[in-house]
């Protein structure tokens, strides 16, 4: 909340998305998230930014991952809607991706463990990622709205991240055992 409220004052662009059930009690909420997005978009043109965009699009536990039947070890499903979005609205502006992968191998901390500085050991692997130039234009020219095979390559794109993504903490997670 803190971050968030600091994000506010500071005149970070942020989003309020709307769950299915607030759209179902009021239909003219429907798209709304988008425009506000694009317009959140819009206040970076011309910045310097950094864009941060969580594709789980929330926090895992193992409840979530049950729920989701999710087919990654560690991860819950992608959405890659938010980035389409992104990479739709700010088109050249956004020259690439830097994948944070953060682990806690002795468990997720909570919000006082971060700020007792409880924690003892993590893991961080941060990679560069290009957007691959024929998607990233099809997505410009609002392909992901309007062109289920620009969909279909933006998700296969972003679960071939995910699943490396996953094998990564694997990886770094048996370091730390070894």
């Amino acid at each position: 909340p803190i971050v968030g409220q600091t994000f506010y004052f500071l005149d970070f662009p942020m989003m309020r998305r709307h769950s299915k059930a607030d759209i179902a009690k009021n239909p003219a909420l429907k798209g709304q998230d988008l425009k506000e997005a694009q317009r959140a978009c819009a206040l970076l043109k011309d910045k310097p930014f950094t864009l941060l965009n969580y594709l789980e699009g929330t926090r895992f536990t193992p409840v979530k991952h049950e729920k989701q039947q999710s087919s990654y070890t560690h991860l819950l499903k992608p959405r890659a809607g938010g980035l389409a979005l992104a990479i739709n609205a700010l088109g050249a502006e956004v020259d690439g991706i830097l994948d944070i992968t953060i682990v806690y191998p002795d468990g997720v901390p909570t919000y006082s463990d971060l700020w007792k500085g409880n924690i003892k050991r993590l893991g961080v692997d941060v990679r560069y990622i290009d957007i691959p130039k024929g998607l990233s234009v099809a997505v410009q020219n609002g392909g992901y709205q309007d062109d289920d095979a620009v969909k279909a390559r933006m998700f296969e794109w972003v679960e071939h991240i995910w699943r490396e993504k996953d094998e990564r903490i694997t990886k770094m997670l048996a370091d730390f055992k070894g």
